[in-house]
This record gives structure tokens, sequence and C-alpha cells, in this order.
């Protein structure tokens, strides 16, 4: 199978530091392509580090950067590399050359940092919100202002180099439905009436409103929207995890969406840690039985880092337990290769190791001290694992 994927000849990421990567699933380990706020996007474009991740690639080498793709392809599941190749696959005639055009199709653009949760595996760099609760835990944070100040200058660059091209945007965070530029960008391709440019959106859903502009008014002009929320599990857990999320606003926002269901074609991402990893097919069946959300609305987004709140730290009676729910599940649904394969994943990496023994202590310390600052108590919202962690 070919190593190739098409990102790096049509697809420009950035981040709200002006740091670029490949895309946004490269290995966060390796450093930045180049920085679109210190030179031109032109010159990051073909810059030493692009022309040698591309000549790698049809030399059929495998770029560092690109490892978390190729890592679950090897482990049998459907990648993003497949997909953004089966996706964009009428640019497939431009993977011949190390050095291509600077015409950006594809813009994955993160402007500031702002974000009105402190979901507990977050940190200030993704969310504004986080930045005070930082400092009493005695973190250093290294940024300068709680809210990274990037935004007007990525807008103005974007605005310049990246646009006349585009035929796909995708907004991440922080939360984008939050941010000045992300409003400044849409309206601008309102004006320019690029109603074919395809919207992408992970939020958290919790505005649908911003400004006095109703974005699901705007969403209505364009042809193609995408909009994508992340959830953990409901009730008095998802307020627990996600701090400064209220339940019912949620809730009445996923049945606004979901009225909209044939225009902006929304997905729920739940995002698996090992507070809610037990949860997962319950809140998968409150979801569809509301009839009107389906198994193929529903993908799972498995959290890494920090190590702490991985699913790895859970016990293994809970793990078998969760193992079987879940094969159980998967032997009695159909589900297309990508949607199972997030699943298997899922079983897979909580099963490849046991790090409880390990971090319990450390979960425990940190778990009290945020529950401290913010008035939260681990042991009430969670009694199911208390005394796991203990």
């Amino acid at each position: 199978m070919t190593k190739k994927c098409i990102l790096p000849w049509i697809h420009l990421q950035a981040d709200s530091d002006g740091s670029t990567r490949v895309c946004c699933n490269a290995d966060k380990n390796t450093e930045s392509m180049g920085n679109i706020l210190l030179e031109s996007p032109i010159t990051v474009w073909n810059n030493k580090n692009y022309i040698r991740l591309r000549s790698q690639m049809i030399n059929e080498i495998e770029p560092i950067e690109c490892k978390p793709c190729y890592d679950s392809e090897r482990l049998g599941l459907y990648s993003k590399r497949q997909r953004e190749n089966d996706d964009w696959s009428r640019y497939n005639h431009l993977m011949h050359s190390a050095i291509t055009p600077f015409k950006i199709r594809h813009l994955d653009i993160r402007f500031d940092n702002v974000c009105n949760f402190k979901c507990r595996y977050c940190s200030p760099w993704l969310s504004h919100s986080w930045a005070n609760d930082y400092k009493k835990l005695g973190w250093e944070i290294q940024t300068a202002s709680a809210i990274n100040v990037n935004g007007p200058d990525l807008f103005n660059v974007i605005k310049d180099n990246c646009v006349d091209d585009l035929e796909s945007v995708f907004f991440c965070g922080g939360e984008p439905l939050l941010m000045d530029e992300h409003l400044k960008l849409l309206l601008l391709l309102d004006s320019k009436q690029m109603y074919n440019t395809k919207l992408l959106y992970i939020s958290n859903l919790s505005k649908l409103k911003y400004k006095g502009v109703d974005y699901i008014e705007l969403w209505n002009k364009f042809n193609d929207v995408n909009l994508h929320f992340s959830l953990d599990c409901i009730g008095p857990k998802l307020e627990y995890i996600r701090c400064g999320a209220k339940w019912n606003e949620i809730e009445q926002n996923i049945r606004t969406v979901f009225e909209h269901k044939k225009k902006l074609k929304p997905k729920i991402g739940i995002t698996i840690t090992m507070y809610n990893a037990s949860e997962v097919l319950d809140t998968i069946k409150f979801l569809t039985d509301t009839g009107y959300i389906t198994l193929e609305d529903i993908g799972l987004h498995v959290v890494r880092k920090p190590e702490i709140y991985s699913c790895q730290i859970l016990p293994k009676t809970i793990k078998d337990k969760i193992t079987n729910e879940v094969n159980k599940f998967l032997s009695e649904n159909e589900l297309p290769l990508f949607f199972r394969s997030r699943y298997e994943y899922f079983i897979n990496y909580m099963n490849s190791k046991d790090t409880l023994e390990r971090d319990k202590s450390e979960f425990r310390k940190l778990t009290d001290k945020l529950d401290n600052i913010r008035g939260e108590n681990f042991n009430d919202v969670f009694p199911e694992l208390k005394s796991h962690y203990d």
C-alpha cells in the first residue's frame, strides 16, 4: 500500500501561535513544519520540512510526523490518511513532485484558545478558562496571556493568502463558535458568496449564537456544513468532566442541530477517558433512543494524554466488563468499517497497558486538588470508581 497522503499537497493546518503541522493527527512529539506568523505561508509551503516530507512519501518512506496514521493501519484500522485520500482523490495527480504550487484547498485553522469549558483532560493552551485553575495548582503558564492574542494576525494571514482556492475549512479550538476570527472568516466567505466551501467543525455545542449572529441561519447559506461536536456522557458526570458545561443547554442544542440534520450533517464524537469509558454504551443508547440520532451519527475519540486520565488507568475488572459489553454491542450491530474500527481501537488501546498502580496516586492527588479548587467531588459523582483510587 502506498505511503502517500494527499494532505501535504493541498492542506494547511495552523495552530493559534502560527505553527503548522502536516495535519491535526500528526505526532505531537515532532517539531512544527514552519510558522506562518514568522514567514509567509507561501514560503512555509515549500520549505525544507515540507519538501523532505513529500519526498519521503513519494519514495514510500513513512515520515515520522505521520506515525499515528501508519500505526493505526498496522492495527488494521481505517486511518485519517486513508480517509483523506479517498475524499480528495481528484488531486492524486499532484503527488508526484516534492515542490508543489501554493494553492490551499483545505484549511485547518485554530485562531485562538478561547473556550468556556475547563475539561479535566484539557489545559490553558486549548482553553483560556483553564488558566486560573492552572495557576492555583502551582503550574507555570508559558503563554503571556490567558487568551492567545494571535487570532487577529492569523486572520489577516489567512485572508490575504489562503481564501481564494479554498474548498473546505476545518474549524477547531478552543471553542470555534466563540472566536471573533472564526466569525469574521465565515462572514468573509459569505461576502464572497463562496457557498460551495465546505465547512467542518469540532465544537462543544454550548452556543449556537454569537455577537448577534445565529449560526444556523448563516450556515444555511452554505451548501455543505458538517457540524461535529464532542460529548463525554450526560447529566452530572458530563458537567464534572467538562467544568462549565450545563447538560440541559447541551441537550437542547443537540435537539436543535438534529432538527437541521439534513443541512448540518451533525456528528457526535464521544471523547473517552477513564471517567466515562464505562458510560459509552449507555450514552450511545440515550442518544439513539431519541429516534433522530443513529449509530452512524456517533464516533469515538480515545484520549491518550494526560495518561492519568486515559482509560488505561482503569482496573482490570472494569476493563473486562467494558470489553465484553463492547464486543457484544459490535456483534449485534452492523457498522461501516470506519465506525467499527473506532470501537475496536478503544478496546485495543484500553487493554494494551495497565497503568493503575503506576498512576493512581498521581490521579488521586490531582483530582483532590482540582475538586477543592472547583468545589466538586469525584467520589460523589463517580461512586463506582471511588474505591479503586483511594
